[in-house]
């Protein structure tokens, strides 16, 4: 038995979905990342809609592989609001 010609790495969540058909929403990704959406929305409006065309162009797994180094800095910078800060 040879070598795999790739290695799939994937997480259960994404199987999940991939399997109903279907991925979450641009803005319960940005919350599963800990984002805020609306205020990377007010902010970035241009910013927020390229990304979310080109997230319901993709799986989120890819989204994620394609915009990784971008995340954390949006992530510092639009914290997702827990309850107790509200």
């Amino acid at each position: 038995m040879g070598k795999p010609l790739f290695k799939i790495s994937i997480s259960l969540w994404t199987v999940f979905f991939l399997f109903l058909g279907m991925h979450p929403s641009f803005e319960e990704y940005l919350s599963s990342k800990k984002i805020d959406s609306a205020d990377l929305k007010k902010a970035k409006p241009q910013l927020w809609l390229e990304w979310e065309q080109k997230y319901e162009q993709l799986n989120p797994t890819t989204f994620t592989d394609q915009k990784l180094y971008l995340i954390n800095p949006l992530r510092r910078e639009f914290p997702l609001k827990t309850e107790q800060e509200n």
